[in-house]
């Protein structure tokens, strides 16, 4: 990613918490050399609702370098 580039990252995988997400992005880019300079979960679309008493599956975390 390019500085000043952005990254929008969604998952819709039970297995993965967004904290997780969020540590595999983090991961990738420390490896890729790329530095972050801002990485914020984004709220669930109001088109896929969580079930009640869950965090839901769609994941979304934006990066932008």
């Amino acid at each position: 990613l390019a500085p000043g580039g952005i990254l929008l990252a969604c998952t819709n995988h039970r297995g993965i918490t967004v904290e997780q997400l969020r540590s595999h992005l983090q991961a990738a880019a420390r490896s890729a050399g790329c530095p972050i300079r801002r990485l914020r979960t984004l709220p669930t679309a109001g088109d896929h609702p969580p079930p009640p008493g869950s965090s839901g599956r769609l994941k979304s975390v934006l990066l932008e370098a």
